[in-house]
């Protein structure tokens, strides 16, 4: 049958026809447009998961992390998503105070605790909790895990060899003095008989044969000094015999680091 437009008019319809049907799936195969409705499963997604994550409570570290034992300290928290108002408990002990600096870091005054390891827990106002496992340790300090008893050892009137008793009473603490971080100090004495000048340099005779003993049980040289207070420091100020005897001596002190 015969066409009943023309054939320009057909070619014409064709076009329009074109133009009016919906573009094939794969015409946008490649397409790098901006689309003109946001798209949830779209780019703006990861923005509101970053936006989130930094709201979200978290914690990093308790500095210092690391305390002695039964002594109240003070210490920063640090994290991210803190609130005004929040509390914090290191195991089941729950600070003083609280002090909220910003959203990522806060200021804890906490009582004194036992040793052990403990973990750090945040809560936040709006009832956010979160726990950092094994947080804070409390421990003893090096120089504190060894105590010495204190020791004095007597001397003979204007002698500096020290005696059988002298010598048993260092044998006894000489293992604890070996193993102890603090210096040890070996303070040399006398009574107040003899010039000032002369006793001085008598208590550190009997200072250093304190030393040269304690070196001789294992007690390591670096640690060990000596010093002389002569007639100075007596521990009894009286003038008899009694006096005397007390007076005479060497003091082993445990200095603190």
């Amino acid at each position: 049958m015969p066409s009943l437009l023309p054939r320009s008019g057909l070619l014409v319809a064709t076009g329009l026809a074109l133009l009016l049907l919906p573009p094939l799936v794969g015409s946008q195969q490649g397409c790098k447009c901006k689309r003109d409705t946001p798209d949830p499963d779209y780019e703006e997604l990861d923005e509101r998961q970053q936006i989130d994550l930094e709201r979200k409570l978290q914690i990093s570290r308790i500095v210092p992390d690391v305390v002695p034992p039964n002594e109240p300290f003070t210490a920063d928290v640090l994290g991210a998503g803190i609130q005004g108002g929040a509390k914090v408990k290191a195991g089941l002990t729950e600070a003083r105070g609280v002090a909220v600096h910003s959203s990522t870091r806060l200021t804890v005054n906490m009582p004194p605790m036992q040793v052990g390891e403990y973990d750090l827990t945040v809560t936040n106002p709006d009832g956010e909790v979160v726990t950092l496992r094994r947080a804070l340790l409390v421990r003893v300090r090096p120089s504190q895990a060894i105590r010495c008893d204190p020791v004095t050892v007597y001397f003979e009137f204007d002698r500096d060899t020290v005696t059988a008793q002298g010598r048993d009473a260092l044998d006894t603490v000489a293992p604890c003095l070996a193993e102890v971080q603090g210096r040890v100090r070996l303070e040399g004495h006398t009574d107040e008989r003899g010039s000032t000048d002369y006793n001085l340099a008598l208590g550190q005779r009997r200072a250093d044969a304190v030393h040269r003993y304690l070196v001789g049980q294992a007690v390591p040289l670096n640690r060990l000094r000596t010093v002389s207070y002569g007639e100075e420091r007596p521990v009894d100020p009286a003038s008899n015999e009694r006096a005397w005897a007390l007076n005479r001596r060497v003091e082993v002190v445990v200095e603190d680091r």
